[in-house]
């Protein structure tokens, strides 16, 4: 009897144990388990620095003097280049741009350039000065590197922003040739596509 009276509460009473130790009124619905709900963050993609690299090819294509406002004094000379390359996120891609230059010491800066992928999505690139060297005679080829950055972009790269990236290489003084190498990280929302 003492048996039959224990299983009797144990029954009566399971439903209101159920209810406290799911935490709501309604048993049907499961309580969510944290480490499986995503967060905002997790929905939507988080725009994080990946490695960029790549390499360029081209040529010092013109020199004159710069129009007003584009250089300083001290540069007054505007060289202008054109090229192509290859580089992480960009795959294939076209370069033109120019930079201020003093032609009695090939030192540089004021640069602004275009990279130009296959689909169309563009990369404005801008440096502030270069550091230039020279390869010891008779050696034509000088040395320069620089620490560029973005001032925009377009399609996946409206908004991109360069991370600690370096550009540097050599030109050619005698026959014009130029090349260089990017090494660094980019930041930018690849679910936007080309115009």
């Amino acid at each position: 009897m003492i048996t039959l009276r224990i299983l009797t509460i144990s029954v009566a009473l399971a439903p209101s144990i159920l209810l406290t130790a799911c935490g709501d009124s309604d048993l049907l619905t499961p309580d969510p388990v944290p480490e499986l709900e995503l967060s905002p963050a997790a929905n939507s993609q988080e725009v994080r620095a990946l490695p960029f690299h790549g390499s360029t090819t081209g040529m010092l294509i013109g020199m004159a003097p710069a129009t007003p406002g584009r250089c300083p004094a001290e540069r007054p000379m505007l060289f202008t280049y054109r090229g192509g390359g290859n580089a992480t996120h960009l795959g294939q891609f076209t370069v033109e741009g120019d930079e201020c230059a003093d032609p009695a010491t090939m030192t540089t800066g004021n640069g602004q350039f275009v990279f130009t992928a296959a689909n169309g999505d563009q990369l404005f690139v801008a440096y502030d000065q270069t550091t230039v060297s020279f390869e010891a005679p008779p050696s034509p080829w000088m040395l320069w590197s620089s620490t560029p950055y973005l001032t925009g972009g377009t399609g996946r790269f409206t908004d991109a922003q360069f991370v600690d990236v370096t550009w540097g290489g050599g030109g050619n003084l005698v026959t014009g040739e130029m090349y260089s190498n990017l090494d660094g990280w980019i930041r930018y929302d690849a679910s936007r596509r080309g115009r």
